[in-house]
């Protein structure tokens, strides 16, 4: 059992409700494709966002202008 099943079933437990173990395992397998869709996009935008951004953060820099 990993730290991710360990956690859903604990919170299960505090809730005082039972998940069947087939439920667990396709949850778990959900959050990790989505981890990994996140960590994915995470890198996509690190590398097209600096291309668009500068304007906008020297408006935050010095909102007093423009």
């Amino acid at each position: 059992m990993n730290e991710i099943e360990s956690n859903i079933l604990l919170s299960a437990k505090l809730k005082g409700i039972t998940i069947p173990e087939e439920n667990v395992n396709i949850l778990v397998s959900q959050m990790e494709t989505a981890t990994g869709e996140l960590i994915k996009l995470e890198e996509l935008i690190s590398e097209e966002v600096p291309l668009f951004m500068p304007p906008l953060l020297s408006k935050v820099q010095k909102p007093d202008e423009g």
